[in-house]
């Protein structure tokens, strides 16, 4: 059955009941009406959003050539190496990866250049950073220095206390308590923190020729 055979067949009944078919056909009408305005509305409202998460999705972007695109790249190529090794190195010295035992009875305790080895780490982490400021989003800075600046001020903490230890002043065992261990723990926790947000970051950049 197509669509005039079944207005003729609704006409037909509508006749027959005489002046009730003028009623049904304003009932009808006003009640299509209205459904059609309220399905233009959600219809409308769903273009709507689309249209503002495609607008979203494009202002998100951002468009770089590919030197634009290489030179970042290499810049948070030598940011991730700097800070891996400077992290690594901190994480090993905070969870003792060397023998306290064999320390404490051969005499040598911790080698005050093997500390300063660790707070050069520190320093090339720095540079790094501080040269490249330019190139650099401010929010991945900001959680780049975050890192760098917590991961400096254990470090110097542990020259002084291993200065302190080979002059006799603490044992071996104060060397690192547990709110270096705590700050350490933070210091990892936002190292992978702007891993995530700079990886993030490289998925929004679109290489434009």
């Amino acid at each position: 059955m197509n669509t005039y055979d079944v207005w003729s067949i609704a006409g037909a009944i509508i006749a027959s009941v005489g002046g009730a078919g003028a009623i049904i056909c304003g009932v009808a009408g006003f009640v299509s009406n209205r459904l059609a305005k309220r399905i233009d509305a959600k219809y409308a409202q769903r273009i709507s959003k689309e249209l503002e998460k495609y607008k979203y999705n494009l202002e998100e972007r951002r468009y770089v050539t590919k030197t634009q695109f290489d030179r970042e790249f290499e810049i948070y190529h030598q940011l991730s190496i700097a800070f891996f090794n400077m992290v690594v190195k901190l994480s090993s010295f905070t969870k003792h990866k060397f023998d306290m035992e064999n320390n404490e009875t051969n005499g040598k305790g911790v080698s005050v250049v093997d500390l300063r080895g660790l707070i050069d780490q520190t320093s090339e982490a720095q540079n790094v950073l501080y040269s490249n400021a330019a190139f650099i989003p401010k929010e991945i800075y900001d959680l780049y220095d975050s890192v760098m600046g917590k991961a400096s001020n254990l470090f110097w903490r542990y020259y002084e206390k291993v200065l302190k230890y080979k002059s006799g002043q603490i044992l071996y065992s104060e060397i690192v308590c547990d709110e270096d261990k705590s700050i350490e723990n933070v210091i990892e926790s936002e190292y992978h923190n702007v891993n995530s947000k700079l990886r993030k970051y490289l998925e929004k950049l679109t290489i434009i020729e």
